[in-house]
């Protein structure tokens, strides 16, 4: 089950083009009994997650400030919540490394019940590897670079945004 999910995803995502990686991630995600896969991206402002979708800012953001989205993504714990009609919506932190991106949201079907434990686990592995593919898959296209905007942006602000290094590094000996 989630062996078939994360080579599916591997085969799948190796030479796909950027906007279609939410797609994947969604489609692959059936495998462990996922549905409503969302990949939500922080912005610039680090204010809203914005769903990463095929088309730039087609879907509407979600604040970070009271959200369970947005606990997870600032606290980097996962997160669950039970929806009206018996599933259980996982919230799982986006990072590579430390740095945090944003979050993937899964509806799992439980029947009211908790998330199994090994779920919760494959579901954060699998986040892990969404991430590190947002990472690499960001240097080919400006699907993640458009939606993680709330406005447009100066030449002159694209070309330092580009120099500068991530936000956060991090080792098992040094945080900057």
């Amino acid at each position: 089950m989630a062996g078939r999910m994360f080579i599916g995803f591997l085969r799948r995502t190796h030479l796909s083009a950027p906007v279609d990686l939410a797609a994947i991630v969604a489609e692959e995600a059936r495998e462990i009994g996922a549905s409503d896969v969302v990949i939500h991206v922080v912005d610039y402002e680090q204010r809203n997650l914005v769903p990463l979708t095929a088309v730039p800012r087609e879907a509407d953001p979600i604040g970070i400030e009271g959200t369970l989205a947005g606990r997870a993504f600032m606290t980097s714990k996962i997160f669950s919540a039970e929806t009206d009609d018996g599933r259980r919506r996982l919230f799982v932190p986006l990072l590579d490394g430390t740095e945090r991106l944003g979050t993937l949201e899964l509806a799992i079907d439980t029947g009211g019940a908790q998330v199994p434990e090994p779920l919760i686990t494959i579901a954060e592995r699998y986040s892990h590897l969404v991430a590190q593919t947002v990472v690499t898959k960001r240097m080919y296209g400006d699907n993640f670079e458009l939606t993680r905007r709330s406005r447009p942006m100066a030449v002159s602000s694209e070309l330092m945004r580009g120099l500068l290094p991530p936000i956060v590094f991090a080792t098992s000996d040094l945080v900057v």
